[in-house]
């Protein structure tokens, strides 16, 4: 999706025409790469999961880099319009 192989992401939401198909591209795959709340999603069954399986400090360690790591890129993303 990154690699810039198939055509200009087509987003669920309006992002206006400023933005460059970078941009967009990384939106998308931020918006993909979402797994944080709503049904069947890695805040259901995996924290009792790593629990069970005595691995709840690797699933807070992994999720906290996830969830930053998907948050910089949406914040890159949007401020790259930013003028200077």
């Amino acid at each position: 999706m990154l690699k810039g192989k198939a055509p200009a992401a087509q987003l669920p939401f309006h992002l206006p025409a400023v933005y460059k198909d970078q941009a967009r591209s990384l939106l998308n795959a931020v918006y993909k790469s979402w797994v944080f709340g709503g049904m069947g999603s890695w805040n259901d069954s995996p924290p009792y999961s790593a629990y069970s399986h005595q691995r709840e400090q690797e699933y807070n360690i992994l999720s906290a880099r996830l969830y930053e790591t998907l948050v910089q890129c949406a914040r890159g993303a949007v401020n790259s319009v930013v003028l200077l």
